[in-house]
């Protein structure tokens, strides 16, 4: 009878293991949910700024086409007409282009080719002898989440917090 008792708590842990497993697979995951109709070229011409975004399934893109190359992106969130962006990354170029912006000179530390993460920026700027408070700082204010609504009627697509109105191309 011991046996018997000491296999079935055998199996219900095994039973109880096998669950937990399954129940943390995550290549069933959908993961963030945005909506397909976001997926595309949304191009906006503001003069000297021409520029498009492009959505693909949870990541974006912003590129500057009156200046090729110069481009930053990240991930993006939707629920309903509720939208989250968040840059992850930008371009060698961009950050050389845009020091007037960002007030730290990166020309000597990266490619203008290169894609730069947080991290990477990160690394970058304390290698330089760029005091930790400083970096953070600076890092915390170019590495943003944005939160707000977007609209798309027909081909044109509005987002509450970014100035312009794109038409898909």
């Amino acid at each position: 009878m011991k046996k018997t008792t000491k296999n079935a708590w055998l199996g219900m842990l095994v039973f109880a293991f096998g669950i937990a497993v399954t129940g943390c697979n995550t290549d069933t995951d959908p993961g963030p949910l945005t909506d397909p109709a976001l997926n595309g070229r949304w191009v906006d011409d503001l003069g000297q700024y021409h520029r498009e975004y492009v959505f693909d399934n949870g990541n974006w893109e912003y590129r500057s086409l009156a200046n090729p190359g110069r481009m930053t992106g990240g991930v993006f969130t939707t629920s309903g007409d509720a939208m989250t962006l968040t840059r992850t990354w930008f371009s060698g170029a961009a950050l050389i282009a845009w020091t007037f912006i960002i007030t730290w000179d990166f020309s000597g530390y990266v490619t203008p080719t290169g894609r730069y993460s947080r991290a990477d920026l990160r690394n970058i700027m304390m290698e330089a002898g760029t005091p930790e408070a400083e970096v953070d700082t600076f890092l915390a204010g170019i590495f943003r989440t944005w939160e707000g609504t977007f609209s798309i009627t027909d081909n044109t697509l509005d987002i509450s917090f970014i100035s312009g109105t794109f038409t898909r191309s």
